[in-house]
């Protein structure tokens, strides 16, 4: 499992020269040399520029993997991009990063990606980040006319006449147990050993079904659309040899009801279409280029390519992203996309990882998202950088706020457990001060709350 995890975070591999994906010329390290993927989000437009001064909404987009990159640059850190590699079985061989820097060449075992999104989610509905945009709600009823995902497709430029196939599959559910989208729970040893957990501990997460037929996602929702890669298709890549994809789903184009309180997700499969594949031959290596054609869509996550790290998640995200492997038995994958990241009821997580898959929603009755500090009786707060940054000892926590208040300040660790917290009363000024010489070494979130207001920041501990 941890294993897996790591080939699909690491998956960025030096391209030669020789390499091509579409019809544009690569550099040696695409992904993190030459391609910043927040020109994507501008080029595509998808956060709105100023508040919109009306009380319903316009069609939005939406993306987890902007949201998380939004909120992790907020916080001065930085998420990366990866480009793993899919293939429909398990007979075609690729090159991967091996821990040493070298390459090491196995089966592919990446047979599909997904992501799960929960529009309800509070990050969605930032104002910092999405103001005027539109405000889905637990009891918002929506609909989903579009797909839209980004990666890479590479191919050989003398097999220009063979047509690939993109499969995407859309479904949606609630969480409950017989759902489509459905609340998980692993407690097989194998996998907690892969994240230092007890063996009576339990990971939680939401996940799709799967298809092991078509290797795609599956159940009594499920849309399947696909999208023919041949020389027709070449001009869907942007100037930098991002690969935009992007299907309309529903049987109109008023798209899929998505009922209140639901999840939607997607799974990506690519087949190839080379009626040449011999198996267990080499489909991509750094020096051979691509010997047949492939698609690598981008996944985004919080570290570097080589280690992933941590990042910030909440019991109350259900926002997920997942991969599947064959084969996958053992470990009780069979029917069901794996998570690239749990929940652990002591505390324990993994690393995040989300496929860059975006959701087009329509939603005649929602409202958009507006600044609460505009509202006479709600408190602005002032953001204030906690200091020393990192702390040894003493972490300091000042605020100021728009109307005298009660204010309490929180020092809490990644996990969301409350580790200490000082209130002040009726005022607006004040500086919170916490002990941090018994916490152990790492990262840590304050937040300051007034009158329905919160301010949140993080801070180090170096012990």
């Amino acid at each position: 499992m941890k294993k897996a995890l790591l080939l699909i975070a690491s998956g960025l591999i030096a391209l030669s020269a020789g390499a091509q994906e579409r019809s544009i010329s690569v550099s040696a390290n695409p992904l993190q040399n030459s391609y910043d993927y927040r020109a994507v989000k501008e080029a595509i437009n998808q956060r709105a520029a100023t508040t919109a001064a009306k009380s319903t909404a316009d069609d939005r987009w939406f993306s987890y993997v902007d949201y998380f990159d939004l909120n992790e640059t907020a916080f001065s850190s930085s998420i990366a991009l990866a480009a793993p590699y899919l293939w429909k079985d398990t007979m075609a061989v690729m090159a991967y990063s091996s821990a040493s820097g070298g390459t090491i060449w196995q089966h592919n075992r990446t047979v599909s990606l997904g992501l799960v999104a929960d529009l309800a989610y509070s990050g969605f509905n930032n104002f910092d980040y999405f103001p005027g945009l539109m405000n889905i709600t637990s009891s918002s009823t929506y609909a989903v006319d579009s797909i839209r995902f980004f990666g890479r497709y590479g191919f050989n430029p003398t097999k220009t006449s063979v047509v690939d196939t993109l499969r995407v599959a859309f479904v949606y559910g609630n969480g409950d147990a017989s759902a489509d989208i459905y609340r998980a729970n692993t407690t097989n040893p194998t996998v907690l050993a892969n994240y230092g957990l007890a063996s009576t501990d339990t990971l939680k997460n939401h996940r799709m079904r799967f298809d092991s037929t078509t290797t795609r996602a599956n159940g009594a929702t499920v849309i399947v659309k696909d999208i023919l890669l041949d020389n027709t298709r070449w001009g869907d890549t942007l100037s930098n040899g991002t690969f935009v994809g992007e299907l309309s789903i529903g049987a109109t184009a008023a798209g899929v009801s998505i009922p209140a309180n639901n999840m939607i997700g997607a799974s990506l499969t690519f087949i190839s279409g080379d009626p040449t594949f011999v198996a267990h031959d080499t489909v991509f290596g750094s020096t051979l280029g691509y010997k047949y054609n492939m698609f690598r869509p981008y996944v985004g996550y919080k570290g570097t390519t080589s280690t992933p790290q941590f990042a910030t998640y909440s019991p109350t995200d259900r926002n997920n992203g997942m991969f599947k492997t064959l084969p996958d038995t053992t470990l009780g994958w069979g029917g069901q996309f794996i998570p690239m990241w749990f929940w652990s009821a002591s505390g324990g997580a993994s690393t995040s990882q989300y496929p860059y898959i975006d959701f087009h929603v329509k939603c005649a009755a929602c409202g958009v998202i507006t600044d609460l500090g505009n509202v006479n009786d709600v408190a602005q707060i002032t953001r204030i950088e906690a200091y020393p940054n990192p702390a040894n000892g003493t972490v300091f926590v000042p605020f100021t706020v728009s109307v005298a208040s009660d204010v309490t300040v929180t020092l809490s660790n990644m996990l969301g457990q409350v580790i200490a917290t000082t209130t002040f009363a009726n005022t607006k000024n004040g500086k919170a001060e916490f002990n941090t010489a018994n916490l152990p070494t790492g990262i840590y979130t304050y937040t300051v709350s007034a009158k329905g207001k919160k301010s949140t920041g993080r801070i180090a501990v170096a012990n």
